[in-house]
């Protein structure tokens, strides 16, 4: 891990236990259970009209993602030093972007369905006009557009999440900086093995 987490070349490789470390572990325990809770009471209560229309799978999918990524970074202050030098890459390119990713799905699909008991709630929308049917056009682009706004959300969100994870994986294969025997050469890190891997913490998060 990197020097966000105050490490640095003379860190030795060990947990750390002080009071600031002890503290975070114990808070992101204590908001873990209550965040389990508060999700087993969602699930149980899955089939409530506020919660059947809100939809919450998307919802707890992004939060347990955001949990994992939070609770990362709590205990990181304690174990950070003796985590590989990569931890910290791999875990916001994967928990960090997929969890947004969901999240954001989860907001826009709870908008559709808020327009739609917006425009239902005026008087006159609730007269509707016949249409005629039309037919069908074809082709792969008209078939997504009939598809179920949650389905289409969803395949967009896969997408972009299978776009995250192969850039993550593509990154960390062609540069040096977290394996020496291959990569693009000049992205390697120098040093010590502690220089090395308070090196590799830092230098790819923008």
């Amino acid at each position: 891990m990197g020097s966000e987490l105050g490490i640095t070349p003379e860190t030795k490789p060990q947990a750390v236990y002080t009071p600031v470390s002890i503290w975070w572990a114990c808070w992101a325990g204590v908001w873990t259970t209550a965040v389990a809770l508060g999700m087993i009471y969602l699930i149980a209560n899955r089939n409530m009209p506020t919660l059947r229309i809100r939809g919450i799978g998307m919802s707890l999918s992004a939060i347990v993602l955001l949990h994992l990524y939070w609770a990362s970074v709590q205990f990181g202050v304690m174990i950070g030093p003796i985590m590989p030098g990569d931890a910290q890459y791999w875990i916001m390119g994967t928990y960090l972007g997929c969890g947004i990713a969901l999240f954001h799905a989860s907001n826009t699909r709870f908008l559709h369905v808020a327009k739609h008991q917006r425009k239902f709630a005026h008087h006159n929308s609730r007269i509707s006009e016949s249409v005629p049917d039309e037919k069908p056009k074809g082709g792969l682009f008209a078939r997504f557009r009939r598809l179920e706004y949650t389905k289409r959300i969803l395949i967009l969100v896969a997408i972009a999440m299978s776009f995250q994870i192969f850039l993550t994986i593509l990154l960390w294969v062609i540069s040096r900086k977290w394996h020496s025997s291959w990569g693009i050469p000049g992205t390697e890190v120098t040093g010590t093995p502690s220089e090395q891997a308070a090196k590799q913490g830092t230098g790819w998060e923008w």
